[in-house]
């Protein structure tokens, strides 16, 4: 594999401005994939539902429920899901669990994982897709367990 996933908690100043995202067209190119910023986009249909209000006010009451996921490349460590937690974490500068897919060994003083098993273990709510291969790693899908009120 390219890569070995590690687990641990990060420091949100740890994690780039930069998101990772599919489209290798959008925002500044980095490795294989575009980006975006970290700061939510004010016209997400999220703010409709008060998600990052929801959000914010269960991360202060009960913590991180799930870890964000991160790739650590030469040009520094990306958040690619979880970046609403990454930017809450941010805003109160609280550690956050991160699942990084480490191309670099940058973070070799983390817990390695070598299972979909013991990646859904770090996980309070499952989400729907977790993807292995040997050149990359996709989480995707929790579920949005603070809108369910």
């Amino acid at each position: 594999m390219a890569y070995r996933i590690r687990f641990g908690l990060i420091k949100p100043t740890e994690v780039s401005d930069k998101v990772i995202v599919k489209n290798p067209n959008y925002g500044i190119r980095i490795g294989q994939w575009g980006s975006r910023e970290v700061t939510p986009n004010p016209t997400k249909q999220y703010l409709l539902k008060d998600f990052y209000q929801k959000l914010e006010e269960s991360i202060l009451r009960e913590g991180f429920r799930n870890p964000i996921f991160c790739n650590s490349l030469e040009e520094g460590t990306f958040c690619r899901y979880g970046t609403s937690r990454l930017w809450i974490a941010r805003r109160h500068n609280l550690e956050i669990p991160a699942i990084i897919a480490d191309y670099n060994d940058r973070w070799n003083d983390f817990e390695e994982l070598f299972s979909e098993e013991e990646i859904r273990n770090k996980f309070t709510d499952q989400p729907e897709i977790i993807e292995i291969s040997n050149q990359e790693m996709r989480i995707d899908a929790c579920p949005h367990s603070h809108l369910q009120e």
